[in-house]
């Protein structure tokens, strides 16, 4: 028998919120992506098998997994977002071109 890593148990209030996620058609696709990562944990769906039917790599359903377990008593959407990005987000001018870009006509 496989051993599975980042073993997920569901409760059912946090498997209707994913499945609700998943069939939204308001859900970006990396969200919704990710809220099937779980749901296959739950069901114990390989991680090779999870990366396969998302075309994923193996590292990117194990850092979801893990990235669930850790923050699981969050909102569920919530725990299913990008981190903040370090440095300085960008600044775009009034005109529309981002300021680096010199914003000229």
């Amino acid at each position: 028998m496989k051993v599975h890593k980042y073993v997920i148990e569901l409760t059912d209030e946090e498997r209707c919120s994913l499945r609700r996620l998943v069939r939204s058609g308001d859900t970006k696709r990396r969200i919704a992506d990710r809220a099937r990562i779980v749901l296959w944990a739950d069901e114990k769906v390989t991680i090779d098998e999870s990366a396969r039917r998302l075309g994923l790599h193996r590292e990117t359903i194990l850092y979801w997994r893990e990235r669930f377990l850790d923050r699981r008593g969050d909102d569920i959407p919530e725990c299913l977002q990008d981190l903040p990005r370090s440095g300085r987000p960008p600044v775009f001018s009034p005109s529309g071109g981002s300021s680096s870009q010199g914003g000229g006509v």
